[in-house]
């Protein structure tokens, strides 16, 4: 065999060994497929509960308070205070006072029995002294000092059941139940800068809508999601050497 037919065949054998290696590590001819796993979001409804206040309106009973007289720190100086105010039905009204120093006279009484009382007033110390000190004048020494007797006795004659005195005190409370009337308050002071808080008032029942709540469960369509695990079809070309060794991706 010369030298030229030893290189060819040589060359062929190199041929055949690069072509092998070439389909074996290289080249990717063989078909193949897997199932590829992935992941996915799959959304689902559920009801879910909740709870709302629902308002409503209902007609309750409700009692409030009606002041009908007020004198809050009030000061007064020797003197005969007088005022007034008006029921238009029966009520049970409250009365609260106090004052610094003693008082000679306190009362709540019926316009009737003012009238009375102002007429024994008159008669007793004379007109021009009463009209004196119910116009702002001061009581004198001798008056200031025979008022408590004088009103002892005539109280108990002409006040009656409606009415309500307190002699020579400094504070009370009380409640009357008095019929509709116009009524005088009537306060009798000696003392200089007498402080004197007074308050006459009346409860009462009155109807009124009120809003109020209730508590309501609901339920609402809401969206969730899960997780599910899905597969698909891999389809690639392998070598032969990816092949019978089981190294392709998948």
């Amino acid at each position: 065999m010369t030298e030229s037919h030893k290189g060819r065949n040589l060359a062929i054998v190199f041929g055949i060994i690069v072509l092998l290696v070439a389909f074996t590590f290289a080249v990717p001819i063989f078909a193949v497929t897997y199932q590829e796993a992935y992941d996915v979001e799959v959304p689902y409804e559920v009801l879910e509960e909740y709870t709302v206040q629902v308002p409503y309106t209902v007609e309750v009973t409700v009692v409030r308070t009606e002041t009908v007289y007020s004198r809050q720190n009030r000061v007064l100086d020797s003197g005969i205070y007088t005022g007034e105010f008006s029921l238009t039905s029966s009520r049970i009204i409250s009365i609260s006072w106090s004052s610094t120093n003693n008082l000679i006279f306190v009362s709540v009484m019926k316009t009737s029995t003012w009238n009375k009382l102002y007429a024994a007033l008159v008669i007793e110390f004379g007109l021009s002294v009463i009209a004196t000190v119910l116009t702002g004048g001061a009581l004198g020494p001798a008056l200031a000092a025979a008022l408590p007797t004088f009103l002892i006795t005539t109280a108990t004659t002409i006040m009656t059941s409606d009415d309500y005195y307190k002699i020579n005190s400094q504070y009370d409370s009380a409640l009357k139940s008095v019929p509709s009337e116009i009524y005088k308050v009537t306060v009798i002071n000696s003392n200089q800068d007498n402080v004197i808080n007074f308050s006459i008032s009346y409860d009462y029942e009155t109807k009124e809508l009120q809003t109020q709540y209730r508590e309501e469960t609901r339920y609402r369509t809401v969206t969730n999601y899960r997780t599910e695990t899905r597969y698909r079809t891999i389809e690639l070309k392998v070598t032969l050497w990816e092949l019978i060794t089981g190294t392709y991706r998948r």
